[in-house]
């Protein structure tokens, strides 16, 4: 029986694993997150005001405006934050699906 199953690294890479014969399902909230956040809204067709964007934070200070951002997009994805630090060198988030 063959498996598939996507992997995703720390930096946002993909990669396929085909082995035995049916697909493999891993953990999904860090893909999710990552999805929410790199993309912009307007992006998901079906959804237009569904991400952050967050490559624009570059040269933007307004760190607060951000968090909000990052904060919102969790939560209408229902995701319950736990943690969410956002500073000019670091972002970390603490976040699982609601049951």
């Amino acid at each position: 029986m063959k498996a598939l199953r996507l992997i995703q690294d720390n930096i946002g890479n993909v990669d396929i694993e085909l082995n035995g014969g049916s697909m493999a399902v891993d953990e999904v909230t860090e893909q999710n997150q990552y999805l929410l956040l790199k993309t912009h809204p307007g992006e998901w067709k079906e959804h237009p005001i569904v991400g952050v964007g967050i490559d624009d934070l570059v040269n933007d200070h307004d760190i607060d405006k951000w968090k909000r951002a990052i904060s919102e997009a969790l939560e209408q994805d229902g995701q319950m934050i736990e943690k969410l630090e956002l500073t000019t060198e670091r972002l970390t988030i603490v976040a699982k699906y609601r049951q």
